[in-house]
């Protein structure tokens, strides 16, 4: 479970770029978020931008559990506040129960596209006839049809069992399976015990399942949980009588139309029984499926959804334009800003003389911050240089220019978001979005990332000989977990062996997953990896030797910000305490570090070397202020940039677009 959530969490993050992009680019009036990720991303979305959300809800909570998506119905009772209106079809009671307004609630009725269900139920034949050689069954053949994913809450080994009843009074008839998942393999074994596997057809995935509605005799509606959905509708849109479970939902379109035959849940003597009536009725079923294909054209066209919609749209429009969301949308901005205006007034208030600061403020030498900036622009067009190696021999071709522009945009969201990870997750969008190569873009910027991490411990190890007290907190211990942490995935980059071992692990965890998409991922995440074991020792020696650079870059830095502070310590310490400087601006929810990096330089400098607060701190807003120039000043430019060429045409390195269903 923790192992799923941090996956489900990285991919949250992961994904929020693309979506807070595509708001810059079209400027929506309302952001409409269906499925799981997309409530949360309306959510910030709508904070940040001040845009009314709207939220469908994809299914019911129990099929969100049986998912692996547990936290999004308890979001749904803290979160409402920031959406305005949620579109349900059969969860109105459960998401009472959690809390939110009735009038919040708007029950859906709808979304069929009658039209090809028209033109196919007007001329079934031919699709009839395809259908089946497609399949490879004879004209004479009786098709139950199923469609869902191949998951346990879909109840398609009820189906299987059911026809295993059914096998000697019916020879002809067959059941077709549409859909993919990991029960695949479980399904075929339960139809092969059976002896009944020549007559169940797991045909994986149609673009069209129109198609195969149209030649079936019955659809066999044997979700657990839910009632109808789309292609459970469609099937009785085109006139297909059905036989289900009886699963008591507020939407039963068998129940209320008489389009079929229901039986208790799990039942399979019940659910043959009923297939039994209906395959051995006079009319095999019609008037059955008449009921249900009328009932769908007079109530359940899209257009009564897409009023809906409208409606819900104009109201959400209506008001944000009569300004009753402005202050709601503010909060999540005003969150990083009061933690970091919290701890800085404890930092100014409580540690630090504002007399003598502002004193020795005064003294600092404006110049040195030029030079520290210089410095600090310098050190990060090295890093751009180090990340152009990586990326092109992961096959992306790039520029040092453009990695420069990225990471200047990278740098601005690891302010404004809560985080150095969501602005690394902008980097890998920008980066993939470009050259349409995810996972090697992934495995190129998380090499470096490991190689920086790395350059800490190397640092740590430094500070152990030079700093006794470093040893005396046990801090040896620290470094060698570090080390541990850091160096294994970072010797899987160099070492094939290393790769493969890791990537067994990394199958077994994900191969107890439910996700395709996620291990498919994985595992070309991984033979990425092990591609850069292949990576010319030449190319490695570059990468490290920036990587040492730019600590050495940063090291200058920080000599000169000591130098103007005034601050009078050995010069040695500058190389572990950039370090531990480094790890604290990484906190999120503050803006750059600020208020818990000065707090941690303060009493470090203090404690062990004697340094007045107020210069310590003033060391350290110098660091700081430098960090917040390029990052709010140079990275917003970039990011303006950004968004106004992406306006006008996509970025360009790579014509490959990679597309994410």
């Amino acid at each position: 479970t923790a192992v799923r959530f941090l996956v489900q969490l990285a991919a949250l993050v992961a994904t929020f770029p693309g979506s807070m992009i595509a708001v810059l680019r079209h400027r929506p009036d309302v952001v409409h978020c269906h499925t799981f990720y997309s409530f949360m991303h309306g959510i910030a979305l709508g904070f940040i931008f001040r845009v009314p959300v709207v939220h469908t809800v994809p299914c019911l909570f129990q099929q969100m559990r049986t998912a692996g998506f547990s936290w999004l119905p308890w979001c749904y009772g803290w979160a409402s506040i920031g959406v305005r209106t949620f579109f349900t079809g059969a969860s109105v009671d459960e998401l009472r129960a959690s809390g939110i307004a009735s009038h919040r609630i708007v029950k859906l009725a709808g979304g069929v596209d009658l039209e090809p269900i028209h033109a196919i139920r007007n001329n079934r034949h031919p699709r009839n006839l395809a259908a089946r050689t497609r399949l490879g069954l004879p004209a004479e053949a009786l098709i139950a049809l199923n469609i869902g994913r191949l998951h346990e809450s879909k109840g398609q080994r009820h189906a299987i069992a059911a026809l295993a009843l059914l096998a000697d009074e019916f020879p002809l008839l067959h059941l077709v399976i549409l859909g993919e998942g990991n029960l695949r393999d479980e399904l075929t074994a339960l139809a092969r015990s059976l002896r009944i596997e020549d007559r169940v057809h797991l045909a994986g995935f149609w673009e069209d399942p129109l198609e195969v509605c149209a030649a079936a005799d019955i659809y066999l509606r044997t979700n657990l949980f839910e009632g109808d959905n789309l292609s459970s509708l469609q099937a009785i849109g085109l006139g297909v009588p059905v036989a289900g479970f009886a699963t008591a939902r507020e939407v039963d379109v068998v129940r209320t139309a008489g389009g079929g035959l229901l039986v208790p849940v799990g039942d399979e003597q019940q659910l043959a029984n009923a297939v039994r009536r209906i395959l051995s009725s006079e009319d095999r079923g019609a008037n059955l499926g008449r009921a249900g294909a009328t009932y769908v054209d007079e109530n359940l066209g899209i257009s009564s959804l897409l009023r809906a919609y409208e409606t819900a749209y104009q109201s959400a429009k209506k008001a944000a334009t009569e300004g009753g969301g402005g202050f709601k949308s503010t909060l999540l901005w005003l969150a990083k800003f009061a933690v970091t205006a919290a701890v800085m007034t404890f930092v100014l208030t409580r540690l630090v003389d504002w007399t003598a600061l502002t004193q020795a403020a005064k003294s600092f030498p404006l110049p040195a911050l030029g030079i520290v900036l210089v410095l600090h622009v310098v050190q990060r067009g090295v890093v751009a240089w180090q990340t152009r190696l990586a990326l092109n021999h992961a096959g992306i071709a790039v520029s040092t220019r453009r990695v420069f522009h990225v990471h200047l945009v990278t740098s601005f969201f690891s302010v404004v978001l809560p985080g150095e990870l969501a602005g690394a997750a902008v980097s890998w969008h920008l980066f993939s979005r470009d050259s349409g190569r995810r996972s090697q873009t992934a495995a190129a910027l998380i090499y470096l990332r490991l190689i920086g991490l790395f350059m800490l411990v190397v640092v740590g190890v430094v500070g152990l000989f030079a700093e006794p007290r470093l040893a005396a907190l046990n801090a040896h211990w620290a470094v060698l977990i570090a080390a541990l942490v850091f160096g294994l995935p970072l010797l899987s980059f160099h070492s094939r062996v290393v790769a493969n071992r890791l990537k067994s692990w990394s199958d077994l965890i994900t191969g107890a997953l439910p996700w395709d998409g996620l291990r498919s991922g994985f595992v070309s995440f991984w033979s990425s990896v092990q591609d850069f074991t292949a990576m010319r020792r030449s190319t490695q020696t570059w990468i490290w030797l920036a990587a040492v650079i730019v600590y050495a870059l940063n090291v200058c830095g920080g000599l000169v910000a000591m130098h103007a502070a005034g601050i009078d310590a050995p010069r040695t310490a500058i190389v572990w305490l950039l370090a531990i400087v480094t790890l604290i601006s990484l906190v999120p929810f503050t803006i750059g570090g600020f208020g818990v990096r000065e707090l941690g330089v303060a009493v470090l400098l203090k404690q062990w070397y004697g340094i007045p607060t107020e210069t310590a701190v003033l060391f350290s807003l110098a660091l700081g202020a430098v960090g917040l120039i390029a990052s709010v000043g140079f990275g917003g430019l970039a990011f303006l940039a950004e968004t106004v060429l992406g306006r006008r045409q996509p970025l360009q390195m790579s014509e490959t677009q990679d597309s994410v269903r």
